[in-house]
Formats: C-alpha cells, structure tokens, sequence
C-alpha cells in the first residue's frame, strides 16, 4: 500500500486537571487522555487529483476527501465491457437458426397426416374389395418414407442445435475472465477515492494535490 493519503488523525487528545480548591496549586488528580493516532495510506497508484483536507481540521468516519487520478482504470474498464459487449453479439440466435428445421418439420408433418388418413381409407376399402392390394401398399410405403424424413429433419435440428448451444457457451466462457477484470477495475477505482474512515482531526498533512502516489 502506497503512502499517498498519508493522514494522522486525532480521535481525543486531553489533559484534564480537577482543582481540590481554587485557592491553591493543590490537585485532587490529573491524568492524560493519550490521542488515537492513525496514519492513512494511499490504496492505489496515481497523481492526486483532489485532496480537500487541512491540519486541524475536523473529520467525519465516510468523510469523501479527494481523489487520486483513475482515467486510465476508467478507459481500460471501458474497453473490457466493450470486448464483453463484442463476444456477446457474436453468440448465435439458436431460435432463428433452427427455424427451417421447424419449418420442414411442418411441412413433413402435415404430408404425414394426410397420408395416414388416405392409408386409413384404403384399408377400409380393401376389406370391402373396392381397392387392391397395391393401392395398400404404395400408400403403406409412402407413410414409411414421410415418417423417416421427419426422423432425419429432426435429427438435423438438434446436431444443429447442439453445434449452436457449443459456440454460445464458448463466447460466454470467453467474457467470464473479462468480467472478473471489470471486477477488480471497480474495486481499484473505488479505492481511487480518498474517503476518512474514522472521526477524528487532521494532525499532519503527509501529500499535496497534484503530488504522484
């Protein structure tokens, strides 16, 4: 921890002095109530751009006092939400994406229907001899067919969906470091702002604005 801030401030400093009587130099005790002293220190690196104290001057614990220099952290913080921002834009729309499957998958679904509905009625009329055997079975493997489309289209969409749900994870993997260093940014420039932590009185004023931390 640098020594920017550098701060001694005084919680209570007393001599008290209780008089037996006022006509004489006779004392019924004394003593001496000892300061609380503490030296604040710098919590980051910088030119101090603020710092509104003076010695003697009276301070409360949270007081905002000044701060040191916290472009640089601002525009790193800046570029690392913008790369985040980057990464995120890239992760792929897995709803757009598979909207042809689904779409197919309609169309399948509709032909099969209608097919199983004709393959119901020609079985009615092979049990009454008014269609042939034939007929039965070309409407037989014509279901077969649309059911093992609606199987591949299927199968499509969810290696599709799969692959898509892949690379989203990857760029949101991506960002998980970028924001722990967002993290630590805002720790540092909350640590750029010079606040008092204790009640007390400015004794000595260890740096001046302007001055490098």
């Amino acid at each position: 921890m640098t020594d920017m801030k550098k701060i001694v401030l005084s919680a209570f400093t007393a001599i008290s002095l209780v008089a037996c009587n006022s006509g004489n130099h006779d004392y019924d005790a004394s003593g001496t109530f000892e300061a609380t002293e503490s030296i604040i220190s710098a919590e980051t690196n910088g030119v101090v751009k603020e710092f509104t104290i003076e010695e003697g001057q009276m301070l409360k614990a949270g007081q905002y006092i000044g701060y040191i220099d916290s472009i640089q952290l601002y525009l790193k913080k800046k570029q690392l939400e913008s790369q985040v921002k980057s990464l995120l834009e890239k992760t792929p729309d897995v709803a757009a994406q598979t909207n042809a499957y689904k779409k197919q998958l309609a169309v399948a679904q509709t032909k099969l229907t209608a097919q199983l509905v004709e393959k119901k009625r020609i079985e009615n009329l092979v049990k009454a001899d008014a269609a042939t055997p034939k007929q039965l079975d070309d409407i037989t493997a014509s279901v077969d067919a649309l059911q093992k489309e609606l199987e591949v289209i299927k199968g499509q969409e969810a290696a599709q969906t799969s692959v898509l749900h892949t690379q989203t994870n990857g760029l949101v993997g991506e960002t998980a470091p970028l924001k722990v260093q967002i993290e630590q940014i805002n720790e540092q420039l909350a640590n750029s702002r010079i606040i008092n932590p204790v009640n007390g009185t400015v004794l000595t004023k260890y740096a001046e604005r302007k001055a490098v931390v």
